[in-house]
């Protein structure tokens, strides 16, 4: 039994189909994620601003009860533009955003905003 459990290990496309099975489950899961915690609300910008993780830019909301999002692309949306959607925004104004996540503050994870319209 043993024997055959290593043959399959030992073709050449295990790792293909493995890699392949992983990066559908992948997205899979963040489809998932996202169907599962969307929200619409209307929120008035207390605060923003950028930070830099290595090659990236990381754009950062804050309302006026002091909850924090992140404007990101979400590409399964096919919605690439976070930069117009944070450039667009001002402070003090009020918008209407969709977006989805929860917050886990100890890992920075924070509800990402991919599309505001001014209220």
């Amino acid at each position: 039994m043993v024997q055959s459990t290593y043959k399959y290990m030992n073709s050449p496309n295990f790792f293909i189909y493995l890699f392949i099975i992983i990066f559908i489950i992948f997205i899979i899961l963040q489809i998932l994620y996202y169907s599962l915690t969307k929200f619409t609300k209307t929120i008035t910008i207390k605060d923003k601003y950028t930070n830099s993780n290595r090659n990236t830019i990381i754009y950062t909301i804050v309302d006026s009860d002091n909850k924090i999002y992140n404007i990101e692309n979400v590409w399964f949306l096919f919605d690439f533009n976070k930069g117009e959607n944070y450039n667009m925004i001002k402070v003090n104004s009020t918008y209407v955003v969709s977006g989805y996540g929860f917050t886990i503050d100890m890992f920075s994870l924070y509800p990402t905003v991919y599309n505001a319209t001014p209220a």
